[in-house]
C-alpha cells in the first residue's frame, strides 16, 4: 500500500469476505502520507487474520511484493494491490485450482476492470 486511504477499506473488506477463510493478510505499508497506517492498524486490531508489516522506508511497488514474499510463511500468494478487490469466492477458485492441479507453480485468475465508481469498463 502506498497512499492508498481511498479504496484500501473496500480491497480489505473483499479479502475478508471470503468463503475460503483460512488466510493470513499481510499489508505492507510503503510509508504512506495518508491515513493508510491508520486503516490498515484498525481491520488488524479487529482480525487476527490482518497483519501490517512495514520495511522502514520506501521500496517502490515490486521491492515491496518481494519484501512481501519474504515476510509470508504461506504455502501460497495472492498479490494485490490497494485498489483491487476480489469475488467472494476467488480464494476459493486459487486454492482449489492448486489442490486440483499440484503441478502448478503459478496461476492467474480473470478481472473486471472497473472505474472510480464500480461501473464496469469495456
Amino acid at each position: 500500500v502506498h497512499n492508498g486511504e481511498r479504496f484500501l477499506p473496500e480491497a480489505i473488506e473483499t479479502v475478508l469476505n471470503q468463503s475460503f477463510q483460512d488466510f493470513e493478510l499481510l499489508i505492507s505499508d510503503d510509508c504512506s502520507q495518508d491515513r493508510s497506517c491508520e486503516i490498515i492498524e484498525k481491520y488488524a486490531s479487529k482480525d487476527s487474520r490482518v497483519k501490517r508489516i512495514d520495511a522502514g522506508r520506501r521500496l517502490g511497488l515490486f521491492e515491496n511484493y518481494n519484501f512481501c514474499i519474504k515476510s509470508s510463511t504461506a504455502p501460497l500468494i495472492k498479490f494485490m494491490a490497494q485498489d483491487d478487490t476480489l469475488e467472494n469466492d476467488a480464494l476459493d477458485t486459487i486454492f482449489g485450482a492448486f489442490s486440483r492441479y499440484p503441478q502448478l507453480s503459478l496461476l492467474t485468475i480473470g478481472k473486471k476492470l472497473i472505474n472510480q465508481t464500480g461501473a464496469p469498463l469495456n
